[in-house]
């Protein structure tokens, strides 16, 4: 049988198991949240390619999965419930992908991702509303030498806007929630030298972006464009300090916007955050926050009531911590992925108080003669807050 055929027939026997909350490492978090659900999916995927998007009626991963091995991956879609359940059949919805990314525009879903075509590498952007399939637009061509093009797309249930660095440079588009461009594809930054995802956020009548770049040490940079594709700020440094950063992240906190990264400042891997005006300048210095030994990646999330939630890759395990509007450390340095487990990729996606956390995660196994690690797979878990 072809490997192709075997790929279709063991994804569509997808297998759902539930462990339950015993394994979560979430000491003390019962006082803010509720660990509804832990599950690992069955599903093999390539490294660092799954992906979350949190709907009103549940929820959507997306995942590349080799083809024929002398093939570029394919691109597939499994929608879930709530409570981890499958929900439908999986979908394959592109070939020969290099990289996407999604969100969740109400019960609607959007994904952007990098594909060969006979005319060259390009993005692609499609729309699943009511589970059908939308035809591909494809939004721009890319070249240059970067390994995966990274991707950014979120929505602010009005807007979508479409982030990437390409030959080393930022690029953004505006686009309305079927997908349709509001600007053209508009380039925010002038020959820096980039080596990390670009972030961004949606506030009001403009998109903030920040990544980091290698124009003096690996530092922090912002940039702004309103809805109509106008920079308003150019390139402004957030944080510039001795030592490498990296994992930039930002987020509308309503008013202005907070950013995450880690950096190398006092020598040792630290998680920083600063409050940011819509002229990128910090409002304050930048704190560093006491949490993890290590932390490798980032990511964080604003909550309905103004709390945020801190996940980080450290030890090649998943933690967490809640913080305040302050900085303050409310719940800090929880294990969400268990000591037999290898995580190698993350995605925490959340509406309200209602966050799901993604994974990709190799669990240790006996062979008989010693512990080895197991193919890797996703696992899906959801927290409730209060």
């Amino acid at each position: 049988m072809a490997r192709s055929a075997r790929t279709v027939i063991w994804v569509v026997g997808l297998l759902l198991i539930s462990l339950g909350c015993g394994r979560m490492g979430f000491d003390g978090l019962g006082e803010y949240a509720v660990v509804e659900s832990e599950s690992h999916l069955g599903i093999e995927s390539i490294s660092d390619s799954a992906k979350l998007a949190v709907l009103e009626d549940g929820v959507a991963l997306a995942w590349l999965n080799q083809g024929l091995p002398d093939e570029d991956p394919n691109l597939w879609y499994q929608k879930l419930d709530l409570d981890g359940s499958l929900n439908g059949d999986p979908q394959l919805l592109a070939t020969r992908v290099r990289n996407t990314v999604m969100t969740g525009v109400g019960s609607s879903l959007a994904m952007a991702y990098v594909f060969e075509s006979p005319e060259g590498r390009r993005i692609g952007l499609r729309m699943l509303e009511d589970g059908a399939l939308g035809e591909e637009q494809v939004i721009s061509d890319v070249g240059g030498t970067d390994y995966d093009w990274p991707l950014e797309l979120v929505s602010d249930g009005r807007h979508l806007a479409l982030t990437y660095h390409d030959a080393h440079e930022v690029y953004a588009r505006v686009m309305d929630t079927k997908g349709q461009g509001l600007t053209p594809v508009v380039q925010l930054t002038n020959d820096p030298w980039m080596y990390d995802a670009p972030s961004a956020a949606l506030n009001f009548n403009s998109v903030a972006v920040v990544w980091t770049d290698e124009r003096w040490d690996d530092d922090v940079f912002f940039a702004r464009m309103t809805l109509g594709g106008l920079k308003i700020v150019h390139t402004v440094p957030i944080a510039s300090a001795p030592g490498d950063s990296w994992s930039a992240r930002i987020v509308c906190d309503g008013l202005g916007y907070r950013v995450m990264w880690i950096d190398e400042r006092e020598g040792q891997e630290r998680i920083m955050w600063a409050k940011v005006d819509d002229l990128g300048q910090a409002m304050g210095e930048a704190q560093t926050l006491a949490l993890g030994d290590t932390p490798k990646r980032v990511e964080f999330l604003r909550l309905a009531d103004d709390r945020f939630g801190v996940f980080w890759l450290d030890d090649d395990r998943l933690w967490f911590a809640l913080i305040d509007a302050e900085g303050k450390v409310l719940a800090g340095d929880m294990a969400v992925s268990s000591v037999d487990a290898t995580v190698s990729n993350f995605q925490v996606r959340g509406i309200g108080l209602d966050v799901m956390v993604l994974s990709q995660e190799s669990l240790l196994e006996w062979d008989g003669q010693a512990w080895v690690s197991g193919p890797e797979q996703m696992a899906l878990r959801r927290l409730v807050f209060h």
